[in-house]
């Protein structure tokens, strides 16, 4: 009986020999190097979420939808032009420029606002409790364009420039308004820390009494902005 037992444990032994053998041969399949390519063509963050990072014919990586991170930002931005060289706007017929200390005061800053001198620039800051009007004075900060520049503007297409910056992100709306009930709504921008020139379009609409217009500025979210100049000039002239 011992001899028996001690035969069927060594064979138990082999057996088990025989089936890790197995396991480590042909129950499991070598990798070849090739079939490792869709892995390594995928970065950390992509393989993460699965999305594998593509090359176009110039040999540029691209994402998921075939445009790269720097074309998204930049085209994101195709609506403000960069710097703050106030000289492309002298030939504006209305211009403040507080680059040079030139620019007029605000006629009206409401309850809530300030505005204060800065670094070639003045600081509109506060925040309103409710989203103001847009329309005669404005509920912003009320820039006057006077009588005879405000009737070299009626009945025609003009473009409302505001240069601006802030020390972070910050949002702040513009408005033309002819002060006789016409104006052009609230147009909403977001300054960053490079002063860019943010602007519109408006056709101003032929007034009877030739009283003067009015840009609103008003900044929102309750960030500080720097303005740098506002200007109206003809669009194509």
């Amino acid at each position: 009986m011992m001899r028996t037992q001690i035969l069927t444990t060594t064979a138990m032994s082999a057996l088990l020999l025989a089936a890790c053998g197995e396991q480590n041969g042909a129950g499991y399949e070598e990798l070849e190097p090739g079939d490792q390519t869709e892995t390594e063509t995928l970065t950390q963050d992509d393989a993460t979420t699965g999305n594998p990072r593509m090359e176009d014919e110039s040999g540029m990586e691209t994402g998921p939808g075939g445009m790269d991170g720097d074309a998204a930002t930049m085209n994101a931005g195709m609506d403000a032009e960069g710097g703050a060289n106030i000289s492309r706007f002298y030939d504006a017929p209305f211009l403040l420029d507080y680059t040079q200390d030139r620019g007029a005061q605000p006629l009206e800053i409401p309850d809530g606002l300030s505005w204060e001198a800065g670094d070639e620039s003045y600081i509109l800051s506060g925040e309103l409790p409710e989203e103001p009007d847009s329309s005669g004075m404005t509920g912003g900060a009320a820039f006057e364009i006077p009588t005879n520049q405000a009737a070299s503007f009626a009945g025609q297409s003009v473009e409302v420039v505001v240069v601006a910056s802030a020390e972070s992100a910050a949002g702040f709306n513009v408005a033309y308004s002819t002060n006789e009930g016409q104006d052009s709504g609230w147009h909403s921008f977001e300054a960053g820390q490079e002063p860019e020139a943010f602007m519109f379009e408006y056709s101003v609409p032929a007034n009877e009494t030739g009283s003067g217009d009015y840009i609103g500025v008003v900044p929102t979210g309750g960030e500080a902005v720097n303005i740098h100049a506002i200007a109206v000039r003809h669009v194509n002239g």
